[in-house]
């Protein structure tokens, strides 16, 4: 079988024929020279010298830029561990700063309820808020409609509501509810804009904000969710 020869380019032929009109230049010159076969050896031994080192030196470079790969993806992959890391601590921050606001809510609670069993003077009712509320129409009536049997008015009913569902820690919504149309008429399945006045104080208003935004909701829409959430918490 013969062998197959591999296929030569242009530069390749271009290279060999300079190789070949050097090489006979310096055979010219060794023959030239007053002893041919010495000349002629230490060419030979020269060019050898040349091509070894050539070699050397392409070696030494494929070596440094194999280090240098190793290097990067070693950085790489520790830029890449220490994004998780940073996540994770982020995590834990938020978990730690939820669980700090639910002691918080639990505890403004158990002292509102002690006041009003009590009946102590000193207790007052919070300062009322103006606030929009997104909410279902059917939800909201069936609020409406406790705060006549309870004889409370709609703000102080909408504030304990609020504190309650805020203690609990948990919102039954996501970040895609804020993306949501918002409707102005009532109508199935939609949610109704509510203007009304919810009974909180400061620091519980304050809670609301900056849950509302972790949750990445308006204060609307939160407070729309507590009044859902109070419905279907009744009928189950």
């Amino acid at each position: 079988m013969r062998k197959r020869t591999k296929p030569t380019t242009v530069r390749a032929v271009a290279d060999r024929r300079r190789f070949e009109a050097q090489a006979r230049r310096l055979f010219d010159e060794a023959r030239r020279s007053a002893d041919p076969d010495h000349a002629v050896e230490r060419t030979l031994a020269h060019h050898e010298h040349r091509a070894a080192s050539a070699e050397l030196r392409r070696q030494s470079e494929e070596d440094l830029l194999a280090e240098l790969v190793s290097k990067l993806e070693r950085y790489a992959e520790a830029e890449r561990a220490a994004g998780r890391a940073s996540a994770a601590a982020d995590q834990l921050r938020r978990q730690a700063r939820q669980e700090e606001l639910r002691v918080a809510r639990n505890a403004r609670r158990r002292e509102e309820y002690r006041r009003r069993a009590e009946g102590t003077d000193t207790y007052r009712h919070p300062p009322s808020k103006a606030v929009r509320v997104e909410v279902d129409p059917a939800a909201w009536q069936a609020l409406k409609i406790e705060a006549v049997k309870s004889r409370a008015s709609m703000q102080r009913l909408l504030g304990l509501l609020v504190i309650a569902d805020l203690a609990s820690g948990d919102c039954h919504s996501s970040g895609r509810d804020r993306d949501e149309p918002r409707w102005s008429r009532t109508g199935q399945g939609r949610r109704a804009r509510q203007y009304a006045q919810i009974e909180v104080d400061d620091e519980t208003w304050e809670v609301l904000r900056v849950d509302a935004a972790e949750r990445r909701l308006t204060i609307a829409r939160r407070v729309g969710i507590a009044v859902e959430r109070w419905v279907s918490d009744r009928v189950s």
